[in-house]
């Protein structure tokens, strides 16, 4: 199960992760991991701009793997098939 984070903001959007100067985005910036969050942080506390964090909340996500499938029946009824064929003779 793999866990990432995002920062966002009280309009629901997400921070582009820079610690000099951080603008706000649809997607934004995942930190894979805390200790990659937490040093993105602490960057920005040393900058003296983890103010702008103030009223954001840290969003977790959790993935886990649904389904394996083998990539022949992955793109059988996509558009990449016609791609993928000719790379498979």
């Amino acid at each position: 199960m793999d866990v990432v984070y995002k920062i966002r903001n009280s309009q629901g959007k997400f921070s582009n992760g820079n610690a000099a100067g951080v603008t706000w985005t649809k997607n934004g910036k995942v930190w894979n991991s805390l200790p990659l969050l937490q040093v993105h942080l602490t960057a920005m506390y040393h900058r003296g701009t983890l103010k702008r964090y103030d009223g954001c909340d840290i969003v977790e996500y959790e993935f886990t793997m649904k389904a394996e499938n083998k990539i022949d029946e992955a793109v059988y009824n996509t558009k990449l098939r016609l791609f993928y064929d000719q790379f498979k003779k």
